[in-house]
């Protein structure tokens, strides 16, 4: 969580490492919390929230690969493709997409990476998938709207995800 003393708007991050089916009210609750142990220390700031504030909301998750396994598209879709005339095995990949969402106020950062073992004869590779969802603009904060934001980005944020991993993918975390 970041506060700006000068600015009547804060920006509040939500960061996972992993699937969760976090309730809403539970969500909630760990904002407040959040909020009272990491406001500002400047002494400037009460322990009240801000007035207008603009957060996201992240995941980062880990597809594990085969062991064996060299098909990036097995596991995500779309995925890195070497260039024409050039078939030569990937030794990493980063691919970033930001996405708006027309006629409302979210915005999503879709980041895939690989995640290399340091021995690939024990443990595959790894697809990092990382989904960031936030406001483009700040609102005016109260329970009501904090609480349907992050329904909606929540929403977001597993559109994003299950529409990126295959069937494959999804059998790792079952």
């Amino acid at each position: 969580m970041v506060c700006d003393c000068s600015r009547q708007i804060t920006f509040m991050s939500l960061n996972s490492l992993a699937m969760h089916s976090y309730s809403a009210a539970y969500t909630l609750m760990e904002v407040g919390k959040t909020w009272k142990e990491r406001r500002c220390v400047c002494g400037k700031c009460t322990s009240k929230l801000p007035s207008q504030l603009k957060c996201n909301a992240r995941f980062i998750n880990r597809v594990p690969m085969a062991l064996q396994a060299t098909q990036f598209e097995d596991y995500i879709q779309p995925h890195p493709e070497t260039p024409r005339e050039l078939d030569l095995p990937f030794l990493n990949f980063l691919h970033r997409e930001t996405l708006v969402v027309p006629g409302h106020d979210y915005g999503i950062n879709l980041t895939k990476t690989l995640q290399i073992p340091q021995d690939r004869a024990i443990e595959g590779v790894a697809i990092i998938i990382d989904v960031d969802v936030f406001t483009v603009q700040p609102f005016i904060l109260d329970q009501t709207a904090l609480e349907r934001r992050l329904i909606e980005m929540r929403w977001l944020k597993n559109r994003a995800f299950f529409g990126t991993i295959t069937t494959l993918a999804l059998e790792a975390f079952r």
